[in-house]
C-alpha cells in the first residue's frame, strides 16, 4: 500500500499555519448527537466532519468479524434533499464517478448505498489539516502569505487537486484509468 504525500510534514509545519495542535478532522469534529446517532448500515457515526448544500460528512467506525474495525468517512445525503429525485441522482452520479477514479489524490470510495432510506457513500477518510482553516489562519497574518514556505505549500496544494481532478477527467469506459497508483 502506498503512502499518501501530505501537504503538512509534520506538526512542526501545522504549527506555522494552524490555531490548534496538529490533529486530524476527527478529533476536532463535532460529535454526533441529536438526531445523527446510531448506525447507517453497517456504519457507527462517531463524528460530523463537515455538512454542506446537499449532504453532511461524518467520521464512522465499521466492524467486522474477528474483531475487523476501520475509520472511514461517510457522506450522507440531508434527509430533505432525499426526498427530491434530481438530488438523489446527483448524488448517485457522485458516488458512479468517485468510485472510478484511482489516484493518490483522490480518496478512494469504499461503498455506497442506502440503509433506512437514507443515501450514503463511505470513502477513505484522511487526517490532516482542513484547507479552510488554513487559509484562515494566512488570512489572519498576512506575513504567513508572503513566507517562501506559504507559496511552496499553497503550489502543492493546488497541483495535487489538479492532477485528482485530471485523473477524474480522464475516465473512459466502465472502468478508471489508474493515475499516481503503483502498480
Amino acid at each position: 500500500m502506498s503512502e499518501r504525500p501530505n501537504a503538512l510534514e509534520s506538526p512542526a509545519d501545522a504549527d506555522a499555519f494552524s490555531d490548534d495542535v496538529w490533529v486530524g478532522n476527527a478529533e476536532v469534529g463535532v460529535p454526533v448527537g441529536g438526531t445523527d446517532t446510531g448506525l447507517i448500515g453497517r456504519h457507527q457515526l462517531c463524528f460530523e466532519l463537515a455538512s454542506g448544500g446537499i449532504a453532511k460528512a461524518y467520521l464512522v467506525r465499521v466492524e467486522g468479524v474477528g474483531g475487523f474495525e476501520k475509520l472511514v468517512a461517510l457522506k450522507r445525503l440531508h434527509p430533505h434533499r432525499a426526498e427530491h429525485k434530481e438530488f438523489v441522482d446527483i448524488f448517485l452520479d457522485e458516488a458512479r464517478i468517485a468510485s472510478r477514479v484511482e489516484h493518490l489524490s483522490v480518496c478512494t470510495v469504499f461503498d455506497f448505498g442506502s440503509a433506512g432510506g437514507e443515501y450514503f457513500i463511505a470513502l477513505e477518510h484522511l487526517l490532516g489539516e482542513p484547507l479552510q482553516r488554513l487559509w484562515r489562519r494566512v488570512l489572519k497574518d498576512p506575513t504567513l502569505s508572503r513566507a517562501p514556505r506559504w507559496y511552496a505549500l499553497a503550489l502543492r496544494i493546488v497541483a495535487e487537486a489538479s492532477e485528482g481532478l485530471h485523473a477524474a477527467h480522464e475516465l473512459r469506459g466502465t472502468r478508471a484509468v489508474a493515475q499516481g497508483r503503483p502498480p
